[in-house]
């Protein structure tokens, strides 16, 4: 409950206060570094075993999860025509709540087949593998991996870049 209440609170700050705070930042760059928090932060979740910090870190991807949401819709409205906007909307939702269904089915499933684990570090240290946190993990390198791609294809062309990452960043701030 507390993880799911975590990843809301997240999500509805990312969605409210993203685009309040980083109005000049380029929106082709705040999609791809909104993913790439999100895609960290799951990351970092399933390797961490305690739930103050898991909750920290739920906290953490609801608002790159928030902040890429409202990105990709603006982005949406700017950079598609206004016949097709309707369809690549409801593209977006349906593949949305597709992913979520396929998650919520897959995923246990996964963390089933994965099993727990412990890994001995030396001595009478030693790691808790879960499959649950498998599966996170490697949904997470799957995210990041996916977030520099997207990063890099969508930012290709940006004509609202500025001189750079770093100094856009400050700037923006």
């Amino acid at each position: 409950g507390v993880l799911v209440a975590a990843l809301f609170l997240g999500l509805g700050l990312g969605l409210v206060s993203g685009p309040r705070v980083l109005k000049q930042f380029s929106r082709r760059r705040l999609l791809g570094l909104a993913v790439g928090l999100a895609a960290l932060a799951l990351l970092f979740t399933g390797a961490i075993g305690d739930m103050v910090l898991s909750a920290v870190l739920a906290l953490v991807l609801g608002t790159g999860a928030g902040l890429a949401w409202v990105t990709g819709t603006s982005l949406v409205n700017v950079e598609v025509e206004e016949e097709q906007r309707g369809a690549a909307f409801a593209l977006l939702h349906g593949t949305g709540r597709l992913a979520l269904l396929a998650g919520a089915v897959l995923a246990p499933l996964a963390a089933g087949f994965a099993g727990d684990h412990v890994i001995p570090l030396g001595g009478p240290l030693r790691y808790d593998l879960h499959g649950s946190g498998l599966v996170l993990t490697v949904g997470g390198l799957l995210a990041v991996i996916g977030a520099v791609v997207a990063y890099q294809q969508v930012n290709r062309d940006d004509p609202e870049a500025g001189p750079g990452l770093v100094p856009e960043l400050f700037a923006a701030l």
